[in-house]
């Protein structure tokens, strides 16, 4: 576990190539685990080399078909090769794999939003949020979705929902500001993008300029 151990703390502190020697010799110890597989497919996904990291993967889960962290990277790799069919595939069989792998709820979800779905993501970050109740990620894209089809009120209560699980979490402030804005809400407006920005999220300059005329003196 020495090499393991040490390929972790370099890529860590981002020293790619030092990870993948020390993961190659873990390998060479004990070949079955398939965390080092996953690691070091992780490592040529990260220095760009797609084909490479693709390999380790496809290989990983025709031993390992359960494992969820293995088809996630197979569906971000399929995505940077615009290859949606395939991403969405990869995404489905790591929730099948792990139900509670919120981050491959998400991502499928803003694949079906992406590609004008968006009962879809709806229905994939509801599942999601079943499953993982207070990932404030997930209630943050349920509320665009939703904003997207204009239900208004469930968007709300979904960025509440994310604010509830996250109260520091910048972007979803300021989507319920720029919410409450199109409902003619505009002191709710004002006072959730003063809180986007007090948690150091970058408002719109635009949005936040017309906000000025809704300011009390």
């Amino acid at each position: 576990m020495l090499h393991n151990n040490l390929a972790q703390e370099y890529y860590e502190i981002g020293e790619i190539d030092s990870a993948i020697v020390e993961l190659e010799k873990t390998l060479n110890l004990n070949p079955a685990f398939p965390g080092t597989h996953c690691l070091l497919g992780i490592c040529y996904y990260n220095k760009g080399e797609l084909k490479k990291s693709k390999e380790i993967l496809e290989k990983l889960i025709t031993t390992n078909t359960t494992y969820a962290p293995a088809y996630y990277l197979l569906g971000n790799i399929s995505c940077a090769e615009n290859n949606l069919t395939a991403a969405i595939d990869y995404f489905k069989h790591a929730i099948k794999a792990s139900n509670r792998y919120f981050d491959a709820y998400y991502s499928l979800a803003v694949i079906y939003k992406d590609i004008l779905q968006p009962q879809l993501a709806i229905e994939t970050l509801k599942n999601g949020i079943e499953n993982c109740p207070d990932n404030a990620r997930l209630y943050n894209l349920l509320g665009l979705c939703l904003q997207d089809m204009d239900r208004f009120s469930e968007a709300q209560h979904a960025f509440i929902k994310a604010i509830k699980y996250d109260n520091k979490f910048g972007a979803a402030y300021n989507n319920l500001a720029a919410l409450y804005f199109y409902m003619n809400q505009y002191d709710q407006a004002v006072e959730y993008a003063d809180k986007a920005l007090f948690y150091g999220y970058s408002v719109n300059s635009d949005f936040l300029e017309e906000l000025k005329k809704y300011r009390k003196k």
